[in-house]
């Protein structure tokens, strides 16, 4: 049997806590690339836009905003080329406003579009059918 002496018992405990050391510093080390990777700006792009249309009342919502704003950027873009003739200029304007009041009237019918346009571009997972949830 030895004995415990005051050295011993010193080089022991040193010895535990280098190996409690050891074992923070791998946890410390997994946790850094862990924060690392998720500060990646692509990754937080990537995040950012599944996390978008993962959602689909945030998905259905963008799409209201967005169907009408390119409906009247279109607009916009077709009533500038008349714009030489004074005359066609002010239709086209009328045009825009009565759409813009068309569409503020019926917004279901661009957001039923606007789904359609969705569903035709989403990727479908294996097994899934086109029924509404």
């Amino acid at each position: 049997m030895q004995k415990s002496t005051p050295y011993s018992e010193l080089k022991a405990s040193i010895a535990t806590l280098e190996k409690e050391q050891a074992q923070k510093q791998l946890v410390l080390k997994e946790q850094f690339i862990v924060t690392y990777e998720s500060l990646n700006p692509f990754i937080l792009i990537k995040n950012s836009i599944q996390s978008i249309t993962g959602s689909p009342e945030l998905r259905s919502q963008i799409i209201a905003i967005a169907i009408p704003l390119v409906a009247g950027l279109f607009s916009k873009k077709a009533s500038a080329r008349t714009r030489r003739a004074s005359l066609l200029a002010e239709a086209g304007i009328l045009i825009l406003d009565s759409l813009n009041r068309y569409m503020a009237n019926n917004p279901e019918l661009f957001q039923t579009a606007g789904r359609y346009i969705a569903d035709f571009f989403r990727k479908k997972a294996p097994g899934e059918t086109t029924e509404d949830q």
